[in-house]
């Protein structure tokens, strides 16, 4: 009886030498690793006033480029002085921010001096403020994945296309369907804004959203007013 107990307590005692050595069994964690984006070279302090930079870039441009081309001031008034003030400080804030915006701008700038679309001086000096942008930015370059890098592609090759159609479909300057097609554009960069926390990915969409409504917004108040004034009844004459 003596040995069966000895051999049951020996047995207990090497189960727990057993119990206690024995590995933990963690669970396995899975880590999604984000692409690596450039530092911006600055960066607001919130996404409300990074996105209020975007808009008021593209409201200054419409409001320079329409006062310009509908002949509302002469392009030296004090006004016309404050809009290319307003412009060039909004557009560096806005390009300072992401590497991959500046580079779209670039790419515009460059079009619109070689297909000479730029109807004024002050748009053809321009190139100068994203030229300056990507300088500043190549020191943070990080070299993107083929994913990031197609999806660019394909949002340029799409944002031309709009552009290029538009210039072939509606060459004239203020129309009742130009008008309207600029809201649906103006309604896709509504959009852009509003699904802002699902391109954390890629940081230029919002910001493109935001110049596309601020141009948008500005042509559709503009030019409807100028639809409206052309075609209102002329008083009668006696």
């Amino acid at each position: 009886m003596a040995n069966i107990a000895e051999f049951i307590k020996t047995a207990f005692a090497t189960a727990k030498e057993v119990v206690i050595k024995a590995p933990s069994v963690e669970e396995e964690t899975v880590t999604v690793i984000e692409p690596s984006l450039p530092q911006p070279v600055y960066k607001p302090s919130s996404q409300v006033l990074s996105l209020s930079f975007a808009i008021l870039t593209g409201v200054f441009f419409k409001l320079y480029d329409d006062f310009s081309d509908l002949s509302i001031l002469p392009d030296n008034h004090f006004l016309m002085e404050f809009f290319k003030v307003a412009i060039t400080a909004f557009t560096t804030l806005m390009l300072l921010q992401d590497f991959y915006i500046t580079v779209i701008f670039l790419i515009l700038s460059i079009m619109e001096l070689t297909l000479k679309s730029a109807d004024t001086m002050f748009w053809r000096a321009g190139i100068l403020i994203p030229a300056i942008c990507f300088l500043l930015h190549l020191p943070h370059f990080v070299m993107p994945t083929p994913t990031f890098v197609l999806v660019l592609i394909a949002l340029v090759a799409l944002f031309l296309f709009i552009i290029y159609v538009e210039k072939i479909t509606f060459p004239e300057e203020t129309s009742t369907n130009k008008l309207i097609n600029r809201a649906a554009i103006f309604a896709g960069g509504v959009l852009m804004l509003y699904n802002t926390g699902k391109y954390s990915g890629q940081p230029y969409i919002p910001l493109i959203g935001g110049w596309t409504a601020g141009y948008m917004g500005i042509y559709i108040i503009t030019h409807l007013f100028e639809l409206l004034t052309k075609n209102a009844p002329q008083p009668h004459e006696e």
